[in-house]
């Protein structure tokens, strides 16, 4: 089990872990949240949210309890590229 590389403390539940975007590296879910909620200043009425595949968008959240995706800003935590080592790694384990 891989530390976090933005808290340091333990990665329990790597299948939910992305990969930092500067080197790839295993962070916590939660941490990257936070980190994008720093980035995208929701401000108001807005929420960030998970769109999948490494990416997180501030939006509106009244649209988004109504089940309507009002994207305003985006941000991508993980960079497409080769898959990342400690992903592949947690594949061939899995099998």
């Amino acid at each position: 089990m891989p530390p976090c590389a933005v808290c340091g403390e333990i990665i329990r539940d790597i299948t939910s872990a992305l990969g930092q975007s500067a080197d790839g590296q295993p962070v916590h879910f939660d941490c990257a949240l936070k980190a994008a909620q720093k980035e995208l200043e929701p401000q108001g009425d807005e929420k960030v949210i998970y769109l999948g595949k490494g990416r997180f968008a501030a939006v509106d959240a009244g649209m988004y309890q109504k089940r309507r995706l009002k994207i305003l800003r985006q941000t991508d935590w993980e960079v497409p590229q080769e898959p990342l080592e400690w992903r592949t790694n947690l594949r061939l384990n899995m099998k």
